[in-house]
């Protein structure tokens, strides 16, 4: 299982850089950048969004991380893709070891998967 790190702050999901959800999708269909792809999954900071990612939260993995060390990383989703385009993706799966998502450069509204490698 990949290990994902978060710097979207304000993603309802982010649990201190961690991604909390059990599955994240990042789209980017046509993607031939990392600006071109983003994390589906990602909802803003609300209270009605904290209700609604419930269904979509990685509990047994955020009880392990509360009681292992920073370094050892054991909340980790399943990563889906779309990005066609990318060398990780393997039958809509990323097979990457380590993912990054992180705040678009170009739109701080949106995000991004930095770990993204264009496979041409």
């Amino acid at each position: 299982m990949p290990t994902l790190g978060c710097s979207v702050q304000n993603c309802v999901n982010n649990e201190g850089g961690f991604c909390g959800a059990n599955t994240i999708i990042v789209d980017g269909e046509e993607a031939y950048t990392s600006s071109q792809t983003q994390c589906e999954t990602y909802r803003p900071e609300t209270l009605t969004n904290a209700f609604k990612a419930m269904t979509n939260t990685n509990f047994p993995g955020e009880i392990a991380q509360i009681f292992s060390s920073r370094e050892e990383i054991l909340i980790t989703p399943e990563v889906e893709c779309t990005a066609k385009n990318c060398f990780y993706n393997a039958n809509n799966r990323c097979e990457a070891r380590n993912i990054m998502i992180v705040e678009n450069r170009e739109n701080e509204m949106k995000n991004q998967c930095e770990t993204f490698l264009d496979n041409h």
